[in-house]
């Protein structure tokens, strides 16, 4: 009887053992990752190796793919909006390294079963077997996604991004080239089984996220506000813009075109998009004072978002010295400035959103109004930006997109940078913010590796009516 007890208690200690090691390992697995930012790239690989991916559904609970087995998934769409939706998506996780810039990435923590509760069925627990993961919904619209690439499918190298500016949900996020999701087998991978992210000209590759633009004219309404902020009476500001009124320090800087716009004030400066008025307007302020407004606008500062979203930072001084050049050079969008097209367009939506700044959502919650905000500017100064941007499109600049004949009002900018001297080489941009109660978007393209007879008002401007209009015509008349 004794040695029955005695196997009894060695049975129950040996499992007693087990569950211990088991619970500790899942422990130390999960320490410090309860939100999924910090999972670690090694766990999110076991568990695909063990669970099938849930379904990923856009806004409209529109199928974009689901899990069929075990590394493997079927995509839903068809052949134009799943290429529109290929490197939003991206590639396996294995051969991204489960980079937060893509769909699949981002996701893989629901995607893959790791915020499943593994004790609800101890079998499964101690015996691995194959499960299913959770799904996710993002805040992509698909039939949106589809249009817009129509838009831009020819360009060598485009991006579009649509974003609510109250709510910070991302409506769309086209970037071009694209790759054929479907085929796994034809993925360009290097000796390590990573994919090779130049490729096509980065066709794997969401820019939007994972890219940074020399802005031009687009990033001067930020500057102006971080001045206005600074001063406000700089709203009475007038520049003369005219022969030999051009140099600032030792540097001579002319308008596009070298056109001479007369007399400015801020609402002038900004629709006709003179460069003397930004650059004079913007050296009012000291060089602590931009800095300042640099840090609240997160230029120059690395920005950590939640729920695994990541996208490459925006700057104003780049790796160049803070100095006088630099900084002119910034004012106008030139020289080691750089922007990332969605933080480009979240700062439009600041402006538009009278100083609040929504964090991006691209994964769907229960109340996606309650993503983070920061106030980068007052209401104030939001308002003369609003009014200044509107008298672009309707009469400035961006006249190309205006769209007063549908009833919508619009504000926005253009932009052309000079990326290369030499050879030409342009990138244009449109940035257009729709002023009505039921669309409070952003919408903001750019076209990469344009000539140099290319201008953000007559290249990217008619990419932008077109947007604008496959949008306002889905929102008023399909829904």
């Amino acid at each position: 009887m004794k040695w029955k007890k005695n196997h009894r208690r060695g049975y129950s200690c040996i499992l007693l053992s087990i569950i211990m090691i088991g619970g500790i390992t899942l422990f130390f697995e999960r320490a410090g990752s309860s939100f999924g930012r910090t999972v670690s790239t090694s766990l999110l690989f076991k568990l695909a190796d063990s669970y099938q991916a849930g379904t990923i559904y856009d806004r409209n609970k529109t199928v974009i793919g689901r899990g069929v087995e075990i590394g493997k998934m079927e995509w839903g769409l068809e052949a134009d909006a799943m290429d529109a939706c290929s490197n939003l998506i991206g590639t396996p996780i294995q051969t991204t390294f489960a980079s937060s810039y893509t769909v699949l990435g981002m996701a893989a923590p629901n995607l893959y079963g790791y915020y499943q509760n593994r004790f609800t069925n101890w079998k499964d627990w101690l015996f691995p077997r194959k499960r299913i993961g959770d799904d996710v919904t993002l805040t992509i619209d698909c039939a949106m996604q589809e249009e817009i690439y129509k838009t831009i499918k020819n360009f060598s190298n485009a991006c579009v991004t649509v974003i609510n500016y109250k709510t910070g949900e991302i409506l769309a996020m086209v970037s071009v080239p694209t790759f054929d999701i479907r085929d796994e087998e034809a993925l360009q991978l290097d000796e390590n089984g990573v994919i090779d992210a130049s490729y096509n000209n980065s066709a794997y590759i969401n820019k939007n996220l994972h890219a940074t633009y020399m802005p031009g004219s687009t990033i001067k309404p930020i500057l102006l506000a971080i001045a206005l902020d600074a001063h406000p009476e700089l709203k009475d500001f007038v520049y003369i813009c005219e022969e030999g009124n051009h140099t600032f320090g030792n540097m001579t800087v002319d308008c596009f075109d070298g056109e001479f716009h007369g007399k400015m004030n801020l609402n002038d400066g900004i629709r006709l998009s003179c460069n003397g008025f930004a650059i004079a307007m913007s050296l009012e302020m000291s060089e602590e004072e931009l800095e300042e407004g640099l840090k609240r606008w997160e230029l120059d500062t690395a920005k950590q978002y939640e729920n695994r979203f990541a996208c490459d930072s925006s700057s104003f001084y780049g790796k160049g010295e803070h100095s006088q050049v630099n900084r002119i050079l910034g004012s106008i969008g030139q020289g080691n400035c750089r922007v990332n097209i969605y933080e480009l367009s979240s700062m439009y939506g600041a402006i538009f959103f009278n100083g609040i700044r929504k964090d991006p959502v691209l994964i769907q919650t229960e109340n996606n109004t309650n993503s983070k905000e920061t106030i980068v500017c007052t209401e104030e100064t939001a308002k003369k930006l609003q009014k200044a941007l509107i008298s672009v499109v309707e009469e400035g600049t961006g006249a190309s997109y205006c769209m007063k004949e549908e009833g919508i009002i619009v504000g926005g900018k253009t932009g052309t940078a000079d990326v290369n001297l030499e050879t030409g080489e342009r990138t244009v941009w449109a940035v257009a913010g729709i002023l009505e109660e039921d669309m409070p978007y952003v919408v903001t393209v750019c076209l990469a590796d344009q000539g140099k007879e290319a201008s953000g008002g007559t290249t990217a401007g008619p990419v932008m009516k077109e947007d604008l209009k496959k949008i306002v015509y889905k929102r008023k008349y399909l829904k």
